[in-house]
């Protein structure tokens, strides 16, 4: 995932922005993933919207990430019906021939 943000953030000059969906199944800890998320996060140059829906497995980690002052979305429809909403209202469209 990291690598992905690297690489869409410094080699792909028509990516605006990067969606992230990540979570836990419950085999251990992601201490070390928020950390490092945060790390990229904040050099990242392009806005990345985070999608962490493991809301009762990675309460505290999601805790300590929201404090750090990243946001976190709960839902991956959501998220997307969202950005395609958002980007339809600044190109003048509904979005909802994106979404059906």
């Amino acid at each position: 995932m990291l690598s992905f943000i690297d690489y869409c953030d410094k080699r792909f000059d028509e990516i605006d922005a990067m969606i992230i969906s990540y979570g836990s199944a419950g085999l251990g800890p992601m201490d070390e993933l928020f950390e490092a998320l945060h790390r990229k996060l904040s050099e990242c140059r392009k806005p990345v919207i985070t999608i962490c829906p493991s809301l009762f497995t990675e309460a505290g980690n999601l805790e300590k990430f929201l404090a750090k002052g990243h946001v976190n979305l709960l839902d991956e429809e959501l998220a997307v019906r969202c950005v395609v909403r958002v980007a339809g209202a600044v190109s003048g469209s509904s979005g909802q021939e994106c979404l059906g």
